[in-house]
């Protein structure tokens, strides 16, 4: 793997010297940016997927809806099978199914149902449609860092408290989409994933140079397990200590398993997908069957995989019949530096 990684060098320079170039063009304005007459806030990363991006969207929500916001979402909508706009959910009811919206997007509907969620590869274009069409009153831009066209009044970006003690490669050869200089541009740096303040101590001694005091920190709590099927709940005070079979299509699939653990579940087999992995028949009956040659009580994947799986439609349904299946529901905590993002909120939203 590493061999690998030395050959693929050439490209990331490559990579680098594309994305620099293309960072000075829009520093000195030869690529142009666009302003929205409502405040924008983008959430973003600079590394490849795995970062808890998506819970923090929704977080940066729910703040501006406690100062009495209207925010409405918009995301390019990864790995979905259409183009161009499409409103994904709104007025309380999702509107669009996960293989045509994305299963991000589809996520955060579920969870943020009242909100306007829309995807478009052009943001621009999106957020001007969803200013004309809805009363949203400030954006949350999804995945923004490095889409730069449309013009952020708050910039913050999630680093892993992982990422920052491992490889510091770009594509292909690493998981970098930028370097980490590239955090000047941001407002706030959250380091996610962290265990405890320990971790968050040592990650922020890391970035102090580049950051300073613009440094939060938060992880994601396990809180409950709930049947698909019957919407059974276990919850985290039950204490669990009983065998369990996982599985997952994520850019970070240990973060699950020590989510898992944590719970108090024994995880003995463990099966993973590649990130934005779209299930098929043939990936149900592989799962049946290696829960039937197992010894797990019941299976447990996320909730971005359960919504994904919902592409299969009538394969699915039958698939939570046969198998119990559970969700991990997470929520997100802030160990440090949750004052300084409420502070940053108001400020562009005064």
């Amino acid at each position: 793997m590493k061999s690998l990684r030395i050959l693929l060098l050439p490209f990331s320079f490559l990579y680098w010297l594309i994305t620099t170039v293309r960072n000075w063009f829009f520093d000195i304005g030869i690529l142009r940016v666009t302003r929205v007459n409502v405040p924008v806030v983008s959430v973003g990363n600079i590394s490849a997927g795995g970062t808890g991006k998506t819970p923090f969207v929704e977080v940066i929500v729910r703040k501006l809806q406690s100062r009495g916001r209207k925010p409405a979402v918009v995301s390019r909508g990864y790995g979905r099978r259409t183009r161009g706009y499409l409103q994904v959910s709104g007025g309380g009811k999702s509107i669009a199914s996960v293989m045509d919206a994305g299963d991000e997007p589809v996520q955060l509907a579920d969870r943020l149902r009242d909100t306007i969620i829309a995807v478009d590869e052009n943001r621009v274009r999106a957020a001007k449609r969803v200013l004309a069409e809805s009363p949203a009153d400030c954006i949350v831009l999804d995945d923004g860092f490095q889409h730069r066209y449309l013009h952020r009044d708050l910039n913050i970006v999630l680093l892993t408290a992982k990422e920052l003690v491992g490889s510091r490669w770009l594509l292909p050869a690493g998981n970098r989409r930028e370097s980490i200089a590239s955090l000047r541009r941001a407002d706030a740096v959250v380091i996610s994933k962290c265990n405890d303040a320990r971790e968050y101590e040592i990650a922020k001694t890391r970035l102090s140079a580049k950051a300073a005091n613009r440094i939060a920190a938060f992880r994601l709590v396990p809180l409950s397990l709930r049947n698909v099927s019957t919407g059974e709940c276990i919850d985290r005070r039950a204490g669990l200590r009983i065998p369990v079979m996982i599985f997952s299509g994520l850019g970070d699939p240990e973060s699950f398993k020590r989510s898992v653990e944590d719970f108090g579940c024994v995880v003995g087999k463990c099966v993973e997908f590649p990130d934005h992995h779209w299930y098929s028949e043939a990936d149900l009956s592989r799962l049946r069957k290696e829960f039937e040659e197992g010894n797990a009580e019941f299976m447990v994947t996320t909730q971005k995989d359960r919504v994904r799986l919902r592409s299969l439609e009538k394969e699915s349904e039958v698939f939570f019949k046969e198998v119990p299946l559970y969700v991990l529901e997470v929520s997100p905590e802030f160990i440090a530096g949750e004052e300084m993002i409420d502070n940053l909120i108001k400020k562009v939203t005064h």
